[in-house]
């Protein structure tokens, strides 16, 4: 629950939302698995099923393999191309594009957001433009 609520701290350099996002859920997720796994041993141990010494052994273990799961998985999103906007008809750059807004019923692409050079965030239609890829 802490690592719900507890701000991200300061590190050298500033993650993305993804990076976050992850680091979030595996943070969630290794609490909740010692939890569970705790509380576990705790209803064997007051059951009188397994003495302290085996419940500590096999927390240590479901810990060590849950870090190794956790340490080692990566989220399946594949990374987001990134492409510049050239105006079609005059071939200059426009800028980086951002987003697309497409027609739902079609799935065409209707217009996209593109940051020009300067800074700023303009939106033109897809006919309008070309687009290279990086």
């Amino acid at each position: 629950m802490l690592s719900i609520l507890k701000p991200p701290r300061a590190g050298r350099y500033e993650s993305t939302e993804l990076e976050r996002s992850a680091r979030r859920k595996k943070t969630f997720a290794r609490g909740f698995h010692t939890f569970s796994t705790s509380l576990a041993g705790l209803g064997l141990l007051l059951a009188k099923v397994t003495s302290a010494f085996e419940i500590l052994v096999g927390v240590i273990l479901v810990r060590g393999l849950i870090e190794v799961g956790l340490t080692n998985w990566k989220p399946k999103i594949a990374p987001r191309r990134t492409g510049l906007a050239k105006d079609a008809k005059t071939g200059v750059s426009i800028g980086k594009i951002l987003s697309e807004r497409r027609e739902w019923s079609t799935g065409r692409i209707e217009t996209f957001r593109i940051r020009t050079h300067d800074g700023q965030v303009v939106e033109r239609p897809s006919e309008s433009i070309t687009i290279e890829t990086e």
